[in-house]
């Protein structure tokens, strides 16, 4: 049925509709629609840690709860306990280097004793050529650099710190107050404590400094069984009477602990082999006797370069004498005399530029020169000298073979060899056969073979590489050498 306009205006108007959908409204009269109510905002989300929380995770090495809270906070990695230890130290120290390694993902610039901790070479050597004094300076962890780098097991970068005047006998400011040389003997990883162990002892670490919480590096390494630890502190001169705070004795420790091994090398102590350094300053090359001179007032950087470049550099020396000629006979802060640098090395035009001007002429140097008449002199004076070594603790049997192959160098060797010296003295099972071997001196490996020298024994060269004679011989392409060292059943 249809409508016309005017009849269905009139129904509307009838049944109250109205045009706008309301009854009893015209359209211009309906109300606009409601607004939308507005969501309301969520709160805040709480922190999921707060400082100390977060301080508190990474000590436990939460890596799960220390990741949750930098992605929400990256300012927390910059926070610092209340000794002003920063997190990134803490991480390192705890051994959680996961977490470590996430913490120095989020902060800038580390601090000299952190960028050891983390193993960064550069940094560290950098921040050292700026201010080298701080070498030997504890931070707010109680560790110096060279206490933090031992932490971190870095071998190689405490070896670059030795001529920046690291001192291996400085106490850390932590209750128990440890020489990096006890640290070194702690380290859980028994090559890199032999290693740093025996870096040190041989560059002016003492095994007798004291301790705060008076436990020495003997009584560490007698309770860990480590027998090469012991062996190499004994030689430096390790006090065996010492005792601990309970009244114990190396030898009370190792039987303590069942360390059989241990405890039958520190009960044959009066047997063992010590160090010697009694001709260091005994006579000179023409056998008139040594006059020490006070050490001059150098700054113990410019003796310690001077040093250095004795092993090998002859215009620096040159050029260093020229200036300070007081520089002969200083003695570097790890304990080496120039000529003595020089002596290890086979350096002997450097070695005779030092002996010229005056310098000492010890056994090991006069061995390595060929100085037969000083060798026999000073043996015949002191027959105790035949534990002579020269710098590092390097054995007295190398220097022959260091020196060469010439008829002088085997004389010396022989007479050496007769007179009771160890043919098989090695530091890091490097022995001199290894030096022969190096030098192609097959007249010298023949006679060291003779003597009972190890074929094959093996040398501790660098980290985690280990080297026989005919390896080293290999090596350097000394074709006589090794079809000798082949024919007496040498391997690598």
């Amino acid at each position: 049925m249809g409508f016309t306009r005017n009849e269905f205006l009139k129904l509307a108007a009838a049944t109250g509709l109205s045009l706008g959908g309301f009854p009893g409204r015209s359209a211009a009269q309906a109300p606009p629609p409601p607004a939308p109510i507005p969501e309301a905002a969520p709160p805040p989300a709480a922190p999921v840690l707060d400082a100390r929380g977060f301080r508190s995770a990474v000590l436990r090495g939460d890596l799960a709860r220390v990741t949750a809270a930098l992605d929400q906070d990256p300012a927390l990695a910059y926070s610092r306990d209340e000794r002003g230890r920063s997190v990134l130290a803490l991480a390192y120290l705890g051994g959680h280097r996961e977490v470590a390694e996430l913490l120095r993902r989020h902060v800038g610039a580390l601090d000299l004793v952190e960028a050891a901790l983390a193993g960064d070479r550069e940094r560290v050597l950098a921040l050292l050529g700026k201010a080298p004094g701080l070498v030997n300076e504890p931070d707010s962890t109680g560790f110096t650099v060279v206490q933090a780098a031992v932490l971190a097991g870095q071998t190689d970068l405490l070896m670059a710190m030795v001529t920046r005047g690291a001192d291996w006998n400085v106490p850390s400011t932590d209750p128990s107050r440890r020489t990096a040389l006890r640290l070194a003997v702690e380290a859980v990883d028994p090559a890199a404590a032999e290693e740093m162990t025996d870096m040190m002892l041989g560059n002016g670490g003492d095994p007798n400094a004291p301790q705060g919480d008076g436990v020495t590096p003997l009584h560490v390494a007698a309770r860990a069984g480590a027998s090469e630890l012991i062996r190499l502190l004994f030689w430096s001169g390790a006090d065996t009477a010492r005792r601990t705070p309970q009244g114990e004795t190396a030898l009370d420790l190792a039987v303590g602990h069942g360390q059989g091994a241990a405890a039958e090398l520190l009960r044959q102590e009066r047997t063992l082999p010590r160090a010697h350094r009694t001709s260091r300053f005994a006579a000179t090359a023409d056998g008139s006797r040594f006059e020490p001179r006070p050490q001059p007032a150098l700054p113990q950087a410019v003796i310690n370069e001077y040093v250095a470049v004795a092993h090998g550099n002859l215009a620096r020396v040159q050029e260093l004498l020229a200036l300070y000629p007081s520089l002969l006979l200083v003695n570097a802060s790890w304990n080496e005399l120039a000529v003595e640098a020089g002596a290890h090395v086979g350096w002997k035009e450097g070695v005779r530029l030092q002996l010229d001007r005056g310098a000492p002429c010890a056994l090991p140097t006069a061995a390595m020169m060929g100085k037969v008449d000083r060798v026999r002199a000073l043996l015949a004076e002191d027959p105790a000298r035949i534990h002579d070594c020269g710098a590092h603790n390097m054995p007295l049997a190398w220097f022959p073979a260091i020196g060469g192959g010439s008829p002088e160098q085997l004389e010396i060797a022989r007479f050496l060899l007769d007179r009771g010296v160890p043919v098989n003295a090695h530091k890091r099972g490097q022995t001199a056969l290894h030096w022969a071997a190096r030098g192609g001196s097959v007249e010298m490996a023949e006679l060291l073979l003779q003597a009972g020298a190890l074929v094959n024994a093996r040398a501790k060269l660098a980290p985690g590489q280990e080297a026989t004679p005919l390896a080293v011989a290999q090596k350097a392409d000394q074709r006589g050498m090794i079809e000798l060292l082949r024919k007496h059943g040498g391997t690598t």
